[in-house]
């Protein structure tokens, strides 16, 4: 990458941290969705529980992404009749 070949230790400093942080927040995300798909009761309840902005929005997506083939199922439906 281009930043890699500026000379300025802020510049590479900056870097490092937004690697570290990229890197961190990947590895939640994935952490957060194989919990998701657990089987255990007790993980789901705990995810439902909890109110970290990821939880939150992955369930958000979740719950909307069923709204989405409910709805798209019930208008195959009526198509159907």
């Amino acid at each position: 990458m281009i930043i890699d070949l500026i000379p300025s230790k802020r510049v590479q400093d900056l870097k490092e941290v937004i690697d570290i942080m990229s890197q961190t927040s990947i590895e939640i995300i994935k952490t957060k969705k194989e919990a998701m798909r657990s089987t255990d009761p007790r993980v789901a309840a705990e995810i439902q529980n909890k109110k970290d902005i990821i939880s939150i929005l992955s369930t958000y997506q979740s719950s909307t992404t069923f709204l989405l083939l409910t709805q798209n199922s019930s208008e195959s439906q009526r198509r159907c009749i």
